[in-house]
């Protein structure tokens, strides 16, 4: 190579020479320097250094005047060149653009799809014609809550060019709002605003892209509440492409392998034609610029930066660069390879070219291979490809671009009290794990870096029998961080700030905080959260993240203000920062589907509580799609700049209880929702998990953590039926008391007597845990590490069957049995359509002319060989077509069916929310909905008038929420008078779907409307959807059936069919067809030990169902033993058994009976006792106490002579004791007298008084009037006053009602 001045170019003034501030006396020295390259080891290379003679650290050498005034114009030259040089580094102006797309939002919105981060619930986005920009049309926006609107709209097929987008705006309440484009790699965008004022707005940098390349515009706008705006003219254009002086981008990509950092130095006669896009990566060493290459997250050794080039340029002979290595300090440099069109050699030159020209998009060399050009895009899929992990046990996509900090986090708080229980764990080669030590090793060898921990202040009442739930308090916390500690884990504790469970619904203050002010539990806080940290890891070494409350959402102990509990935030805030100032604070909320998160951020930035980490739960079931999930991730990130992640997740492997104790996700109960999109499988658990750390890994997150993957049964009870079944779950009950390995134990009551008093028992997730019920780890653990790599396994498993395989249809209508069933397997998501052979018996037996369920259970061949799974093994499986025969709705509005249009429905009340409501949709996408901060009721009526003729009829819907209770009536077309009025039914939870209903006779054709009400004790919500009015079955058969009263809220709809109704199971008995009786007799032990004779009577239907089943026991005590429960179960083939106990005297006269449900007699359990009343079958209340099933699983009770008694569950008892509440009312509100006069306040007469144990009268103002004991009143003088009574039923619950006296 022949010796050349090689030139560098800084791209800046060299500040660190000292000679920026001016240039006052200039003298130029010749030197040599040696530039050490590959093929130039040695040559010597002139240099002119020009060295200033005034200031900083110049060299002062005096020289002539004519030298200095030479000096003076090559300096000056020098200036001129490089003034030039930074223009060159600005965006050239533009020739002419040729616009490629414009909206105008003359006619429609049609293309642009909008996303709103909370819901569309009261927003407007449509066609405006106010403030358009050509007075023609614009969209109009708006919003009443505060969320972010996110609009795109996609261009395809675009030529090669630079590509701007504009828009123009007017509007007012809104926080920022951003319009980009992007070709899916390279994003340009520019802020806008909102004001009065029609603003134009436009990216300032061009997106570079291909030919054939798709352009994606899109406008983000963050509206506070009640903002609004117009957006008009969203034009995409092209600089006119003969302008050579526009600039061009591209990335350029690097695989480096070494300790130091890859950079870039331009040379110094690139003259504007080649610059890197971004200056900030910049690091001088020795007076020369260095641009560092950007390290690519999840890509081992992958490098990129973004070059700027000048099409036409790119091939001047002095415009090239230098691939360099810095030391990691970036203080020294160390050459790698020249990249330039005219000096280096063939392969170099080919390179160069191949980098700007080439047929690549994206560029890339490889380190030791310096002449090769590849793409990148493909190099790294080779690279996954070898990573990936062949012959798995499960099928794992990678998740590409994952940090090597993501957070892979576990909450295994209640393994102490698993181990303590004696559940042993295993690896997956069967060695057992005995201690916490061992458990955290092996967890992390499959990828988990992260363990959380929940801390309860004081879970133990009194005699120091823990409260349950793992019994966590701040002695087993340390436990855990010493263990983490062993494996090299770092921790996140998680303060409920609580001595039990708090989640949404409640939030309460720890037993200690009891009636504390606002500012006795700031300061109580502050100082237990650090001196539990210092108490859970004193060496500071482990914990590193700290949960100030856990689900707050709606509250934070006790206190629901929102000003309030950003109050306690803070102070807990403060607390961590004075155990450590390095730990970060996160703050923990849930259903991201709501818009919480957004929502909580904006609360928190508001109240100023300085905190590092916003966190949700996410469990598909319950939270919303993936995509919603990511779309209030990155709002918090973009708008508020805080970190998030999933504290909370998990998703279930089999539907399969394994303790005795019913499972969050169960046949019947989340099992089908629509999010819920991957098979209850061990390949469907772990595509859930990885599908979730994608998106969280994709919007910016910092990780997930799955909760409580090793919550295992403490004794497994599958396989096991009868004796062995009840001797396993008493067993199971007593290590839960023990221990507190369930959820809750009993002594729970005396903090949580409304939840965990009520329900307490075992793991409600150990069919969501990561390890069998014998302990060993299952193939999804593998998730954690696999989503690193990929995996691809040979093992197949059957993921699933048919949707088909429950189906409604209406009475009447023709059905045919369909001939293959489709199976889907792990190895594709495409179903195979299988033969399938079903039981003729059964077929001939469906009757299709009556509602009811039938049961048709057929066989399924499979075409593949199974070898992981339930079916391992297997060549058929045998299935169930479940066939639902229901009449035809009478409502023939669908819209109004699933609440489509509010235009249908009368509102009266406050508490509703808009109809439609996009939220908690049982079918379709709506529903009705309410929320109330306080108490309220209210109706909700169908308007359109429905004719019926004479007959039975019953109107249902499904419904769901808490602290609420809803009723259905038939109203008078005529005036609107209430006709008919269900049963009160109590909502539950969310996800826990009833069936409120009212059953009704006309005796004559009548026009009817239909209302669904709604009461809600404070904070209760609730929707309701799919409206059914249909024939009852009494009424094909003429009979005249009087009862009106509705369903009780235990009935709660479990079917798993995609149909939108659910057919009423009020048919009676004697109008089912061929319905068969059997009686059986078998003999139990008593719980004395004695033999007795039990007869069992079964009834059954066509398809061989049990329809009803009774059983009749005879003795001197009422008492049922866990035997009998087992035996009469065994024979009647259910547990839904109603069992006599009947009680009699030594002669053998009967003195009372006492009946119970089967399925309520487990050990542990709490029942309350009614009176049935033997004309009309009502229940009334007879005394506050509760039974509880003893541990030896019998029931014994002791009461009064001469009743029938019936023993209720808490649910049953609720819902008599709601009835009869709302019976309390008075028959005036009002009343005038003169003084001196009397009168009395009435009760209602709907009380019965057989539920009443007393009545208390007061008045407000004697002086006025005075109410004696029976209610009588007695006016005194001028003036009003309200006399109130409060009513104490037997059971011991009050109601006070009142009248006003108004005194002449």
């Amino acid at each position: 190579m022949n010796k050349r001045l090689r030139k560098w170019y800084s791209g800046h003034i060299n500040k660190t020479n000292g000679c920026a501030s001016g240039i006052v006396d200039i003298s130029i020295k010749q030197t040599v320097a040696q530039h050490d390259r590959s093929g130039d080891k040695g040559e010597d290379i002139r240099t002119i250094v020009f060295v200033s003679k005034e200031g900083g650290s110049c060299m002062k050498e005096k020289k002539h005047w004519n030298r200095r005034v030479l000096s003076f114009f090559l300096a000056l030259a020098m200036v001129i060149t490089q003034l030039g040089v930074w223009n060159a580094g600005k965006e050239s102006v533009q020739a002419a653009d040729t616009v490629i797309y414009q909206e105008d939002f003359s006619k429609s919105t049609d293309g642009w799809t909008p996303e709103w981060s909370v819901g569309s619930d009261l927003t407007t986005f449509a066609v405006g014609k106010n403030y358009a920009k050509d007075n023609d049309s614009s969209l109009n926006i708006w919003s009443k809550k505060a969320q972010v609107l996110t609009i795109t709209h996609e261009v395809s097929a675009v030529e090669e060019g630079n590509y701007y987008v504009s828009l123009n705006t007017y509007g007012g309440s809104v926080n920022s709002g951003t319009i980009s484009i992007s070709d899916g790699t390279t994003e340009q965008s520019a802020d806008i605003g909102f004001s009065d004022g029609l603003t134009e707005y436009k990216t300032k940098n061009a997106l570079t892209v291909h030919t054939g390349a798709s352009i994606t515009i899109k406008v983000t706008v963050d509206l506070n509440e009640g903002g609004w705006g117009y957006l008009d003219d969203i034009t995409l254009t092209r600089a006119d492409n003969s302008n050579t002086d526009a600039y061009m981008t591209k990335t350029f990509y690097f695989k480096y392998t070494g300790d130091g950092i890859p950079a870039i130095q331009f040379w110094k006669d690139c003259d504007g034609n080649l610059l890197a896009g971004k200056d900030e990566n910049m690091a001088e060493i020795e007076g020369s610029s260095y641009y560092c290459m950007e390290k690519i997250a999840g890509k081992n050794g992958w490098y990129q930066i973004e070059l700027k080039y000048k099409k036409d340029g790119i091939n001047n002979k002095e415009v090239g660069f230098d691939l360099d290595e810095l030391s990691s300090e970036k203080t020294t440099k160390t050459w790698l390879k020249s990249y330039d069109a005219s000096y280096g050699t063939d392969g170099v030159k080919k390179a160069y070219e191949n980098i700007f020209n080439g047929t690549y998009d994206d560029p890339a060399i490889i380190q030791d291979d310096y002449e090769t050009v590849v793409s990148y895009a493909a190099a790294v899929a080779e690279e996954d490809n070898a990573q990936v992990v062949k012959d798995a046990a499960v099928n794992v996509k990678k998740v590409q671009n994952l940090d090597d900090d993501f957070i892979m986090g576990m909450d295994i708080s209640s393994m102490i009290s698993e181990l303590q229980s004696g559940v042993v764990y295993r690896d997956y080669d069967g060695n057992e794990l005995t201690t916490l030590d061992d458990i955290c090793r092996f967890i992390k060898k499959q990828g988990i870096n992260h363990i959380r921990v929940r801390v309860w202040n004081n879970s133990y009442d009194a005699n120091g029998n823990g409260y349950g739930g793992g019994n966590n308090d701040v002695a087993k916390a340390k436990e855990f961080a010493d263990a983490c500690r062993s494996a090299g884990l770092k921790m996140l504790v998680d303060f409920h700030c609580s001595d039990l469970w708090t989640d949404p619904g409640k939030q309460q203050e720890p037993k200690a905080w009891k009636g504390y002010t606002l500012e006795q539990k700031k300061e109580a806080l502050n100082t237990y959260i650090t001196k539990s940290l210092n108490t859970i890891d004193p060496s500071k070494d482990v914990v590193d993240m700290v949960q100030v409350g856990n689900e707050t959402t709606g509250g934070f102990i006790g206190e629901t203000n929102v000003s309030n509990m950003c109050l306690l935030f803070s102070a807990g805030a403060a607390g961590v920062e004075m155990y450590n100032p390095d730990v970060k604070v996160v703050i923990h909320v849930e259903s991201p589907h709501k818009g919480t998160m957004v929502t909580w951020a904006g609360n928190l930035q508001d109240n100023n509580v300085d905190y590092d980490i916003l966190a949700t739960s996410y469990y598909p079931y319950w939270h919303g799609t993936l995509d919603n999930l990511k779309q209030q991730f990155e709002t918090v990130k973009n708008t508020y700049h805080k970190d998030v992640m999933v504290a909370e997740t998990s998703y279930a492997y089999t539907l399969e209880d394994s303790d005795g104790h019913d499972n969050t996700v169960r046949v019947g109960n989340n099992d089908n929702g629509a999010d819920t999109t991957e098979p209850f499988t061990e390949q469907g658990q772990a595509t859930a998990i990885r599908n979730l750390i994608n998106t969280v890994n994709e919007a910016g997150g910092l990780g997930v953590y799955y909760w409580e993957p090793a919550w295992l049964t403490v004794g497994n009870t599958k396989g096991l039926t009868g004796d062995a079944y009840n001797a396993q779950v008493k067993e199971n009950q007593e290590k839960w008391e023990k221990y507190g390995s369930g959820w809750a134990s009993s002594y729970a009551n005396e903090y949580d007597s409304k939840d965990a008093g009520k329900w307490y028992g075992g793991s409600a997730v150990d069919n969501e845990a990561m390890f069998y019920p014998d302990g060993t780890a299952t193939p999804a653990l593998h998730v954690w590490n696999y989503v690193k790599t990929g995996a691809v396994s040979n093992l197949v498993s059957v993921e699933g069957f048919d949707s088909a395989l429950t189906q409604t249809i209406t009475a009447g209508s023709d059905f045919t049995l369909p001939d293959s069933v489709e199976v889907t397997y792990s190895d594709s998501k495409t179903p195979v359509a299988e033969a399938v052979t079903w039981d003729e018996a059964s077929v001939k037996k469906a009757g299709m002319s009556k509602p009811g369920t039938y049961q048709i259970p057929g066989t399924v061949s499979l075409s593949k060989e199974i070898t992981r799974g339930a079916y391992k093994g297997k060549t058929s499986v045998d299935v169930t077509l479940t066939l639902q025969v229901k009449y035809a709705n009478l409502i023939t509005n669908k819209e109004a069916v699933e609440f489509g249009r509010g235009e249908y429905f009368t509102v009266d009340g406050a508490t509703f929310k808009g109809i439609p409501s996009a939220e908690n949709a049982k079918s379709g996408k709506n529903s009705m909905g309410w929320y109330g901060a306080s108490a309220a009721n209210g109706s909700v009526t169908y308007k359109e008038a429905i004719t019926l003729e004479k007959g039975t009829y019953t109107l249902e819907a499904y419904a769901q929420g808490a602290q609420s209770d809803v009723t259905m009536q038939i109203l008078n077309a005529e005036d609107d008078s209430v006709l008919f009025t269900g049963e009160t039914t109590a909502m539950t939870a969310w996800g826990d779907w009833h069936t409120p209903k009212v059953t009704f006779t006309l005796d004559k054709t009548k026009s009817v409307k239909l209302r669904v009400c709604v009461e809600h004790e404070d904070g209760g919500w609730g929707a309701v959807d799919v409206l059914y009015l249909h024939k009852d079955a009494s009424s094909s058969e003429g009979k005249d059936d009087t009862n009106t009263s509705g369903s009780s809220s235990s009935d709660s709809s479990s079917s798993g069919s995609a149909a939108t109704v659910t057919p009423s199971d009020d048919t009676k008995k004697d109008d089912k067809p061929e319905q068969t009786t059997e009686s059986k007799n078998v003999t139990a032990t008593t719980a004395s030990g004695e033999k007795a004779e039990v007869t069992v009577i079964v009834t059954k239907d066509t398809a061989g169902k049990v329809t009803e089943a009774s059983a009749e026991v005879t003795g001197t005590k009422a008492e049922i033993s866990a035997d009998m429960v087992s035996r009469i179960v065994e024979a009647a083939g259910t547990d839904h058994v109603a069992i006599t106990a009947n009680v009699t005297d030594k002669e053998g006269n009967i003195r009372y009976t006492v009946t119970a449900d089967a399925k309520d007699l487990t050990a542990g359990n709490k029942l309350s006792v009614v009176v049935v009343d033997k004309k009309t079958g009502a229940y009334k209340l007879v005394n506050a106490k509760t039974y509880t099933v003893g541990k030896d699983g019998t029931l014994h009770v002791n009461l009064a002579a001469g009743s029938d008694y019936r023993m209720l569950s808490a649910a049953e008892i609720k819902n008599v004791e709601k009835a009869v509440l709302k019976t309390v009312a008075v028959k005036k509100t009002t009343a005038s007298i003169k003084a001196g006069k009397n009168t009395k306040i009435q009760l209602s007469s709907k009380l019965d008084l057989d539920n009443v144990k007393k009545i208390t009268y007061t008045s407000g103002k004697k002086s006025v009037a005075a109410v004696d004991k029976n209610g009588k009143i007695t006016a005194k003088k001028k003036g009003t006053v309200t006399i109130k009574a409060k009513v104490t039923l037997k059971n011991g619950k009050t109601k006070t009602v009142s009248m006003k006296i108004k005194v002449k």
